[in-house]
């Protein structure tokens, strides 16, 4: 007699790795928004303007800069490349994006969107770093953690970002939260 399959929606590791990266994004970009949304509410039209035009500068130089090396990175079975090799990788094209960004932010604007512009760059130079763990984990099919990972660091992203921004009215201080 044949024995009955399981048919659970989480039976197989691509439809586990599939549901925990459909949490993760939707975790995170609805985090992203309600930043924004509570952006502008609590902030005036200039501030939510250079917000979005320190996003506009600095995320495509950031999305360059990180070459795809986690989709490299976590298709690497035949380990071509040592993780100590993607790591440094990852250092350098941190540092690549984040003075290519300065260099610009110095070219084009002044005062506080200048300033804006270089944490952003920072920030994102950060996120390149990170992206080698997340890389290694999802290598490991641990997008569980990644998954749990984005969450925590939407939440605390927005938790900061909003206790600063209310704490001093400063959009910068925001930020660097």
């Amino acid at each position: 007699m044949r024995e009955m399959q399981n048919d659970g929606i989480l039976d197989t590791p691509m439809r586990r790795n599939v549901f925990w990266a459909f949490i993760a994004n939707g975790a995170a970009a609805f985090l992203s928004w309600l930043m924004l949304a509570v952006l502008t509410k609590v902030a005036g039209v200039a501030e939510v303007g250079s917000f979005g035009l320190a996003q506009a500068v600095a995320l495509p130089i950031h999305m360059f800069f990180t070459f795809k090396l986690r989709t490299v990175q976590s298709t690497d079975h035949a380990a071509e490349f040592r993780d100590d090799e993607y790591r440094n990788f990852r250092v350098l094209s941190g540092v690549m994006s984040f003075v290519a960004t300065a260099a610009l932010a110095i070219l084009l604007y002044r005062g506080e969107t200048y300033f804006l512009i270089l944490i952003l760059a920072l920030s994102y130079s950060l996120v390149i770093y990170r992206e080698f763990y997340v890389s290694v984990l999802q290598k490991h099919e641990r997008n569980d953690i990644i998954s749990l990972s984005t969450v925590i660091q939407g939440l605390l992203g927005l938790i900061l970002f909003v206790s600063g921004y209310l704490a001093t009215g400063d959009l910068w201080v925001g930020m660097v939260g």
